[in-house]
């Protein structure tokens, strides 16, 4: 059974840092050790982390995180990583599905960095590509900067209703 669970950088456990950071080494090369350091050093503790189990293993992983920025709060679309044994699976849909519907709740504005290969993938949900130079953030040569937009997305999301 696919399960999804939101927790709050303050809430996470031990067993949830060290799942997190294991997925997270599928997609960045560094040790155990660097990735939690690198997680508590870099993550607020009202960033939410969304885990996607499959049994007790997490398969699918994202932050989304709040920063400051030119006086205002706005949210970071981070890591979306799906386990290499577990994509096409819809993973992915299930992760942001759950933060589209974070990001309108919270009504904050939302960017992500994405390679330009999954451009039209992230458009699907309501992400538009935007000039690196209309907002203030840390700029990265080979990744566009986008920002989600509701009224752009293309898919329906499912109301529990």
């Amino acid at each position: 059974m696919i399960n999804l669970t939101k927790v709050k950088t303050k809430n996470l456990s031990i067993k949830q840092i060290n799942k997190i950071c294991k997925i997270k080494m599928q997609k960045w090369k560094f040790n155990l050790k660097s990735q939690k350091k690198f997680l508590l050093k870099n993550y607020n503790l009202e960033d939410i982390h969304q885990m996607v189990s499959i049994k007790d293993k997490i398969v699918g992983y994202n932050c989304l995180k709040f920063i400051k920025n030119l006086n205002k709060t706005i949210m970071i679309f981070d890591s979306l990583i799906v386990d290499k044994n577990y994509r096409r699976m819809g993973i992915s849909s299930i992760i942001l599905f759950s933060s589209i519907n974070e990001i309108i709740n919270k009504k904050k504005q939302c960017y992500l960095y994405s390679d330009k290969t999954l451009q039209k993938y992230y458009e699907k949900f309501g992400w538009v590509r935007i000039n690196k130079k209309k907002i203030k953030m840390k700029k990265s040569k080979n990744l566009i900067l986008m920002k989600f937009q509701s009224k752009f997305l293309k898919t329906k999301i499912f109301n529990n209703n």
